[in-house]
């Protein structure tokens, strides 16, 4: 085993890893609870004493609680599709920071808009860093761990679910057999 196949092996060992930590941590609150993404740079001002919720029998702490929640959930959101775009960058311009650059040039179109609109603050830049850490992170993974399975599928001639299917089968079979002898 060469030097180079070996070092590809590792690095698409970590792109696996890291798509695995980044899906199930979007499916938790982890990023939350690390403080990564619970900051909104417009957090929505909640006054709901002012809607005399308590009278209708609502409790205001377990609303303020919900939107809070919604609000991690919709900043899991952007980053899943910050991390899938850059996965998607990834792979198609075939090199490992084609995410960083797409992520950069998007956050630097965002950055004209928000300026325009005066709405640059400390929260703004803390979800540009994110969120271009995100854009990088898919990037790597698109390249690395994509390119290998589109490698792998044109070796085998896989072109479509018929294809994966019957490849398939013959590895298992295959496994059964050596298995059994």
């Amino acid at each position: 085993m060469s030097k180079d196949h070996k070092n590809y092996r590792q690095k698409l060992l970590i792109a696996t890893i890291i798509s695995v930590v980044v899906f199930v941590s979007l499916q938790t609150d982890l990023f939350v609870s690390l403080g990564l993404l619970n900051h909104a740079s417009n957090k929505p001002q909640l006054q709901l004493n002012a809607l005399n919720l308590a009278a209708l029998g609502m409790d205001s702490r377990q609303i303020e609680k919900d939107v809070n929640r919604m609000i991690a959930n919709m900043s899991n959101a952007q980053q899943g599709s910050h991390f899938f775009s850059g996965v998607i960058s990834g792979l198609v311009f075939s090199q490992p920071w084609a995410g960083l650059t797409v992520g950069l040039i998007k956050e630097s179109v965002d950055f004209t808009n928000n300026y325009r609109r005066d709405q640059i603050n400390r929260e703004y830049f803390i979800d540009a860093t994110i969120d271009t850490i995100f854009w990088a992170l898919g990037g790597y993974v698109g390249f690395y761990l994509l390119t290998a399975i589109y490698e792998i599928f044109r070796e085998n001639k896989i072109r479509g679910p018929k294809d994966l299917i019957v490849f398939l089968g013959k590895k298992t079979l295959a496994k059964k057999n050596t298995e059994i002898a």
